[in-house]
């Protein structure tokens, strides 16, 4: 069963702290490359059935990879997401201050 694990830290934190879950991936991948390793040396001994379970266990972790990629990638575009929205507000407060400022020159000429 599948549940939804919070996890709450600063906005600016998110690259990095996917960073780290990222990394941590990497147990799983060397985890992967072993099975297929297996898997292909019960194919070559004819042990069919032994390779067939262990190319099962490949495809179930990789699926688990997979899911945890989606995941973070979901999290890096909110994340993008948020920071554009965040910096567009004072981009648009920044003009209305020069074209303010530029009106008020106008009117004092």
């Amino acid at each position: 069963m599948k549940v939804v694990l919070s996890y709450a830290c600063e906005l600016e934190d998110i690259p990095k702290t996917v960073a780290e879950l990222l990394n941590n991936l990497n147990n799983q991948f060397e985890d992967s490359v072993s099975l297929l390793g297996e898997a292909e040396i019960n194919s070559r001994n004819d042990q069919v059935l032994v390779a067939i379970n262990t190319i099962d266990s490949l495809r179930k972790l990789l699926a688990k990879i997979d899911l945890s990629l989606m995941d973070y990638s979901t999290v890096l575009s909110g994340y993008a997401k948020t920071s554009a929205e965040l910096k567009m507000p004072q981009k648009n407060s920044e003009e209305m201050e020069v074209t303010s400022n530029d009106e008020s020159k106008e009117t004092n000429d």
